[in-house]
């Protein structure tokens, strides 16, 4: 007797944060709110290829790295930088993609804010948990708020509680072709970020 294929698939649990577009996001133009995005894609490739089934797990961003820690999901793909305290409690994947910091300022500061040096003593938004807030934190004199969400951190812009939003310049662009075309992006003066899952479910066999 023969199991069956489908019984026999491996299925990985994945963790995501899907308002992160265009890395993950949902689509809310489908019926089931499926969860899309070049992250998305690519682990399920990854896994069409090696042969396992990949069963997303929506959560927030820093949930993401203490889920893996106790083994509620085997991996996560949310735009992650490895960082080298990161890498003391998970493993990574190689490097897939290299992204930046971006900053989006309101327009009420755009006479006094030309580049990521004039944000001194400025209200800043970010997401919690990324290295967006990372930076923000570190800025002279500037005060912090975090939001669970990117569009969380472009509303608090919008609504001109915050001067400057700073987080990956891709999710920036997505948002500027919305809702945020009124406001200024400027890219922050630092190298680029890479972009990792975990190594444990994308590993194959040598």
């Amino acid at each position: 007797m023969h199991a069956s294929a489908a019984a026999a698939e491996q299925v990985v649990n994945v963790g995501t944060e899907p308002a992160f577009a265009p890395f993950e996001y949902v689509n809310d133009k489908s019926k089931d709110k499926e969860i899309i995005g070049f992250d998305i894609d690519m682990i399920n490739a990854i896994g069409q290829k090696e042969g396992f089934k990949v069963k997303l797990y929506p959560m927030q961003f820093d949930g993401l790295i203490p889920a893996v820690l106790t083994g509620t999901i085997d991996a996560a793909v949310a735009g992650i930088t490895i960082t080298d305290e990161r890498k003391k409690k998970v493993d990574f994947s190689d490097p897939y993609y290299k992204a930046g910091l971006g900053i989006i300022i309101n327009d009420k500061v755009k006479d006094t804010v030309k580049s990521a040096a004039d944000l001194k003593g400025h209200k800043l938004c970010s997401q919690i948990g990324t290295s967006g807030a990372m930076y923000a934190s570190k800025v002279e004199g500037a005060t912090l708020t975090t939001f669970n969400t990117p569009p969380e951190s472009y509303i608090e812009l919008q609504n001109g509680g915050c001067d400057a939003a700073i987080n990956d310049y891709p999710v920036h662009s997505y948002f500027m072709e919305g809702d945020l075309k009124a406001q200024e992006p400027y890219a922050a003066a630092r190298p680029p970020d890479l972009r990792a899952v975990r190594h444990h479910a994308l590993k194959t066999e040598a």
